[in-house]
């Protein structure tokens, strides 16, 4: 996600080489001399407050008045970061000029130097403006998964409003175990945790989907209750465990025939119509097939 959040103002820019901006025009700025100090900025910046690991938002800047002065040139902007990326915008929404900067995986602190030219409105006086401003990097918050049963199975659910601007960018993964038997399914982003895998054991399976974790028990023709562990981990970090208990009650159709004890109750007494089967009388008494799994 890439917006504009709340921002610190400065009479700065922050971008880099990659912003698609030509470089003749940095090589001018870097010629000439640096315009006096009394003389208007030419752009007013505004930028992040902070900005979480391996996430992008804009920067943005709006073009000031110069008065009597000269005043910014057009397209003279030179942008550099020291850590990370950033590319001029092509689609600018809050400001006359915006940059998209994404930050890198670590790190507590991005720098970034900008330089642009001034000219007057006769375009006979150049000189050279600078800035240099900080974006404050970090882990920022982290995403809380609550578990939540589903008609066969179990959901991890985030919490939260779904904003990853102040989520840095981790791998996060859900293990779930039976015993011996361990399955796990991971994903690059722990906020955005995106595809579609799946893995299985011959009661249950494990599948991602739809930006979230699912566990669901696969209607194999036995019973069985077992009880399951799981543990979600955002990097090497646990941020939710607990226990399933997985119930499976199967049995078959069952014929019973005259000669059975409990044709009595069950066929001439019971719910279940008595007719022919071959050459002995009976009734069939349907199979039952129910699976459940809960949170212990």
């Amino acid at each position: 996600m890439i917006r504009l959040r709340a921002t610190v103002v400065v009479a700065a820019v922050l971008a880099t080489a990659g912003s698609g901006l030509s470089a003749s025009s940095a090589a001018a700025a870097d010629q000439l001399a640096a315009c006096d100090a009394t003389a208007a900025a030419g752009l007013k910046w505004s930028a992040p407050s902070f900005l979480a690991w391996g996430r992008s938002d804009r920067v943005g800047a709006n073009v000031t008045d110069p008065g009597d002065g000269p005043g910014y040139q057009d397209n003279s902007v030179a942008l550099n970061v020291d850590a990370g990326s950033a590319s001029a915008a092509s689609d600018p929404i809050d400001h006359d000029l915006e940059f998209v900067v994404k930050a890198p995986k670590s790190g507590s602190l991005l720098h970034a130097d900008a330089s642009w030219t001034q000219v007057d409105q006769t375009e006979t006086v150049r000189c050279a403006q600078a800035a240099a401003l900080s974006v404050p990097l970090g882990f920022g918050k982290t995403m809380r998964y609550t578990p939540k049963p589903q008609k066969n199975g179990v959901a991890w659910v985030a919490a939260g409003d779904g904003d990853c601007h102040d989520i840095a960018v981790q791998p996060i993964s859900l293990t779930v175990q039976q015993g011996a038997v361990k399955r796990v399914l991971g994903a690059t982003d722990q906020c955005n945790p995106a595809g579609r895998r799946r893995v299985a054991t011959p009661d249950w399976e494990l599948v991602l989907a739809d930006g979230r974790f699912e566990l669901h028990a696969l209607r194999t023709r036995s019973s069985l209750k077992t009880r399951m562990r799981y543990a979600l981990r955002v990097g090497s970090r646990r941020v939710a465990s607990g226990s399933l208990v997985l119930v499976r009650t199967y049995r078959p159709d069952r014929l019973i025939v005259v000669a059975d004890q409990a044709f009595q109750s069950v066929c001439v007494h019971g719910p279940y119509p008595t007719k022919w089967y071959g050459s002995t009388v009976g009734c069939k008494v349907p199979g039952l097939f129910r699976v459940h799994v809960s949170l212990a």
